[in-house]
């Protein structure tokens, strides 16, 4: 299956889905980052996927432990760029033996 790449529109529309989420819950002034979408750009500029990049951008935002992914893909991506996340990327079956092992 080929990934397609999403244009421009489509990653404001998840950012606004995004931006709604965090008003919604009252979370938006407890941010990590007060701005998602600039942390989200920052992201994509070191290499990963948009929708990659806003989905980490929420999980340091919300001050996430671990972000979960079986995207092989992301999680090389974020191996190769382990000091530049301010979130740890994991495989959940990896974290779970993990977390299993404490």
């Amino acid at each position: 299956m080929a990934v397609k790449s999403i244009s421009k529109s489509q990653y404001m529309m998840g950012l606004q889905c995004v931006k709604r989420l965090w008003l919604y819950t009252g979370e938006a002034g407890n941010c990590q980052y007060g701005n998602i979408e600039e942390r989200a750009t920052e992201i994509r500029k070191i290499g990963f996927k948009p929708f990659d990049a806003l989905h980490i951008a929420c999980a340091e935002a919300g001050k996430a432990d671990v972000f979960l992914t079986t995207d092989d893909h992301l999680l090389g991506k974020a191996l190769q760029k382990l000091c530049t996340l301010k979130v740890r990327v994991e495989n959940p079956v990896k974290w779970l033996m993990e977390v299993i092992r404490k």
